[in-house]
């Protein structure tokens, strides 16, 4: 189990449940969703929210309330703002027919224009405290606003997993222009969760818009990720899924050299470049990456690969030799060797 930093870790997937975190400052957030069960729980300074829900519900185009929701099933909603306290519960019987609920500090309260106007306003902070409904509130928003009204609520999301989600099915769902895709990764580039951003990055690939700007934010945001597994699993999920683009390999390969202190992670890229003959301009940026590897066998493997790619190119051929000569005599023995079978092939 990878360990999330301090200021946010949540962990929610469809299908599973997650366990309650503690954050720092007395803050907490804990997040369950299994199937149509919903959990939710936060709390802070001022502010609480829970949430309990069984069965499938949809909502309101304008999130000022339920539209449907399962025969038996229940939505549960509690917030606590400036002091107030209010509840809002739904219960479907076996008909579907909705009986709804409101409480002012525990009172059955009618529901007046003061309560509805909570209730618009606490769903969407709900969304955005959970990232709860993501799919179909994407879809919601851009039939309201577009993009650029899910953009706002990228800004406003209260958690990691809100954002990176939102972002991610943003980019599945929407076509955006040059600066809606500078501004969505921009957005990304802010998440501090090492594992929502890693995650954001690498399933935004299969949706990434063709062309320099949109690269250009994914390697920004990229850039932020400090920790080494997930930039090296984001990189080399991108040399997956867009390895025929050799500018942009050769753009993930410098992120790889610059960033990424393990020797092992920055082999691991190296293997998946090398997988596939490379141009002088990508080998060389290749050679510049196993330069930073301090391991022996790390850059002996590394050098191995790319051997058949430099044999024949006399500046790339003598860069080679010139790693070589660093490494200890069996290692250097066997990078040479793989120089010399490939020369002569």
């Amino acid at each position: 189990m990878r360990i999330l930093p301090a200021s946010l870790l949540l962990l929610v997937a469809a299908g599973c449940s997650t366990d309650s975190y503690s954050l720092h400052g007395g803050q907490s957030t804990r997040i369950s969703i299994a199937n149509d069960d919903v959990s939710v729980r936060v709390k802070r300074s001022g502010y609480s929210l829970i949430l309990r829900a069984e069965g499938a519900m949809t909502f309101k185009a304008d999130e000022s309330d339920l539209a449907t929701l399962e025969a038996g099933g229940k939505f549960e909603l509690s917030e606590k703002l400036e002091g107030v306290l209010r509840d809002y519960e739904v219960r479907a019987d076996r008909s579907g027919q909705l009986t709804r609920e409101y409480f002012l500090e525990g009172k059955l309260t009618p529901m007046d224009a003061e309560a509805q106007a909570w209730l618009a306003a606490a769903l969407p902070r709900m969304f955005r405290e959970s990232g709860f409904d993501a799919e179909a509130r994407v879809g919601r928003l851009l039939a309201r606003g577009g993009p650029d009204l899910v953009l706002q609520e990228v800004d406003l999301a209260g958690t990691d997993y809100a954002k990176s989600s939102t972002l991610r099915l943003l980019l599945e769902q929407a076509s955006l222009d040059a600066a809606q895709s500078e501004r969505a990764f921009a957005s990304a580039a802010r998440i501090d969760s090492d594992y929502e951003l890693s995650q954001f990055l690498q399933r935004s690939l299969k949706s990434l818009p063709a062309g320099t700007p949109p690269q250009a934010g994914w390697l920004h945001a990229a850039r932020q990720l400090d920790s080494d597994y997930e930039l090296s699993q984001s990189i080399q999920e991108a040399l997956k899924r867009q390895g025929g683009d050799e500018a942009f390999v050769t753009d993930l390969v410098g992120l790889a050299a610059e960033h990424l202190d393990s020797d092992y992670e920055l082999g691991q890229v190296l293997q998946r470049v090398a997988k596939k003959p490379m141009s002088p301009a990508l080998a060389s940026a290749y050679l510049t990456a196993a330069g930073e590897l301090s391991s022996d066998y790390e850059r002996r493997c590394a050098l191995e690969l790319c051997a058949p790619s430099v044999a024949a190119d006399p500046e790339l051929n003598r860069r080679y030799r010139e790693l070589s000569r660093a490494m200890g005599d069996y290692d250097r023995g066997e990078a040479l060797k793989a120089l010399d079978d490939a020369s002569r092939d």
